[in-house]
């Protein structure tokens, strides 16, 4: 659910996790899902952050976030 999805993103902040919601069009649909079957990860999320209407969950903390990501740098699964 929504809830557990917050609550993991808002856990797991030294990774920059973040929940958003993002409406987009069916040509963005598209290419979004493409490069996720590529696994092309940070491709998809510019993809995102460029094209799409998104709407942060946990904006306490998730805007300042979301300005550092894609960053495979920030990332400490890596």
């Amino acid at each position: 659910t929504l809830f557990i999805l917050k609550l993991r993103a808002q856990e797991n902040r030294q990774r920059h996790a973040l929940v958003y919601r993002a409406e987009v069009s069916e040509e963005l649909d598209a290419r979004v899902k493409k490069a996720l079957k590529n696994k092309k990860f940070e491709t998809a999320l510019r993809l995102i952050k460029r094209g799409a209407q998104v709407s942060l969950e946990n904006k306490s903390f998730a805007k300042e976030h979301w300005k550092l990501i894609p960053n495979a740098k920030l990332d400490a699964f890596f």
